[in-house]
């Protein structure tokens, strides 16, 4: 048989279709490249060329398929955490809910996405390279899932993701600082933080230090600063901020 032909039987077993729609049907064809097509009548016949072919160094196939699949997987579990980590954020309500609940709000989250939390927590412990990883890991040691309750390693998470600029854990870390959670309450760290936060523009942020400046909690009380932070607030639709116009406006 020639070159040519061994060459084109390695490739009807291992070349994968770039046309491919979707990253689940791609796997599949991955999981499928290594199966020999047993009703083929070429496959007696090719089985000692293909396995002849990985000895040489004739041509080298890139990425392999573990490969393909394992840039598969972290791509998808990379986004699966950002999105996880902003709804978290966005759920506010969480706040002042009992422990248990909270970390049932992320258990959820994973099953309803069918992912395995040691899965999970091996791959966060190996990609601590972004800020909602770190966050997330740091939650994880909080609220004590996959591992035991250490809220001192916690803290420590919340601190590196939010000196990585980490708007989740900057909240968080305010948050515990303003009512004195597992940490000694520190107004002023608490004060801040959201301020760090308003001039990100976020609305949580703003909300608080109109609060802070309104009740003078880690800062002088100013009822004009007070009143442009909760109207900057209002403006991003938080209702507690304006309801607080209303009251000024009376």
């Amino acid at each position: 048989m020639s070159d040519n032909i061994e060459i084109q039987t390695v490739y009807k077993y291992y070349q994968v279709d770039n046309k491919l729609s979707n990253k689940q049907q791609l796997i599949q064809n991955l999981d499928n490249i290594d199966k020999p097509i047993i009703n083929d009548p070429l496959c007696t016949e090719s089985s000692k060329i293909i396995q002849n072919f990985f000895k040489l160094d004739i041509i080298e196939i890139e990425p392999t398929t573990q490969n393909i699949k394992k840039n598969i997987f972290e791509e998808d579990l990379s986004i699966v955490i950002d999105k996880l980590v902003k709804l978290y954020f966005r759920k506010s309500a969480n706040k002042g809910k009992e422990e248990e609940a909270k970390k049932k709000f992320v258990l959820d989250y994973f099953n309803n996405h069918k992912i395995n939390l040691q899965e999970i927590y091996k791959w966060l412990l190996n990609n601590q390279n972004n800020s909602n990883s770190i966050y997330l890991l740091g939650y994880f040691n909080y609220y004590g899932i996959m591992v035991n309750i250490n809220k001192q390693i916690a803290l420590e998470l919340y601190q590196k993701a939010a000196d990585l600029e980490n708007v989740v854990a900057q909240f968080e870390l305010a948050y515990m600082y303003y009512y004195g959670l597992d940490v000694v309450r520190d107004y002023h760290k608490a004060f801040k933080l959201f301020e760090i936060l308003s001039e990100k523009d976020d609305p949580r942020g703003m909300k608080w230090l109109g609060f802070c400046y309104e009740c003078g909690f880690g800062t002088e009380k100013n009822t004009d600063k007070a009143f442009y932070w909760y109207k900057k607030s209002a403006e991003k639709g938080s209702k507690y901020a304006q309801n607080k116009l209303k009251i000024f406006s009376k």
